[in-house]
């Protein structure tokens, strides 16, 4: 019985999705009782905000997290259309945004030579950030 209902158990397998947090309710959590931290990790709002920054930033999360799906499609296709680029710095491709809509299935296009570039300058900028504000060198160190 134990092995059967353990935590990661067959049975509470198969009913994590009835018993776990319901939509947007994490979110709230993250807000309140977490204090501005993500339960997947990252921050909502930082402490030396103020409190309406506080505010303002908890209740653009909470409405993000439970925003219908046909705006975020939407707001991917408005990019794709405006040729908004992606985090990364990629163009946003129309077919691409149209094929995940209909199909669900998204594709990811790989360019080894620009995200490997892209990484290397991210790494190199965050070694060289280090040396400089951390006076790990000094002579006092």
């Amino acid at each position: 019985m134990s092995v059967m209902f353990a935590e990661d158990g067959p049975v509470m397998t198969f009913l994590s999705p009835f018993i776990t947090e319901p939509l947007g309710y994490d979110r709230v959590l993250d807000v309140t009782v977490r204090n501005g931290k993500k339960d997947q990790g990252g921050t909502v709002f930082s402490s030396s905000d103020s409190i309406g920054d506080k505010f303002a930033k908890s209740f653009a999360y909470i409405l993000d997290g439970v925003k219908p799906g046909v705006l975020t499609s939407g707001e991917k296709i408005g990019d794709a259309l405006s040729k908004d680029l992606t985090k990364g710095g990629k163009p946003v491709n129309l077919s691409d945004e149209l094929l995940a809509l209909f199909t669900g299935t998204r594709i990811i296009r790989i360019d080894v030579k620009k995200d490997l570039r892209y990484f290397t300058s991210t790494m190199n900028r965050l070694l060289r950030a280090v040396d400089e504000t951390e006076k790990f060198y000094s002579v006092q160190d």
